[in-house]
């Protein structure tokens, strides 16, 4: 659902040709408002419980030089760089959002989640 809705989202977005950021910012935030709203509405006679469900997103642009890039969720993106002797060097662009990650952990909770393995 997201994969075909965040795209478009984003694309018309009002601010997305003079404000990316902004324009992907709202987006993703826009999509987690949709989602939240749509756990709560009845389904054919009952609710959606997306407390065990989840995503990623990563989305990166270029528009005018400038790269852009908004991830939400455990996805990575990298961009790979020329460096001496004719070899690559990647760099990350985003910071994982692994629930293992203390600070990511304290992050989920604060916000009322709960992270733990399922087996």
């Amino acid at each position: 659902y997201v994969s075909e809705s965040l795209p478009g989202l984003i694309l018309r977005h009002a601010c997305f040709d003079v404000e990316p950021l902004k324009a992907l910012t709202e987006a993703f935030e826009h999509m987690h408002r949709h989602i939240k709203a749509i756990s709560e509405m009845p389904f054919q006679g009952r609710k959606f419980d997306a407390t065990l469900s989840g995503t990623t997103a990563t989305v990166i642009g270029m528009k005018r030089g400038f790269l852009y890039c908004a991830a939400a969720g455990d996805s990575r993106a990298v961009v790979g760089r020329a460096a001496e002797g004719g070899k690559w060097k990647a760099d990350d662009l985003v910071r994982d959002h692994k629930p293992d990650l203390a600070d990511e952990q304290q992050r989920i909770v604060k916000s009322g989640g709960e992270v733990r393995k399922i087996p």
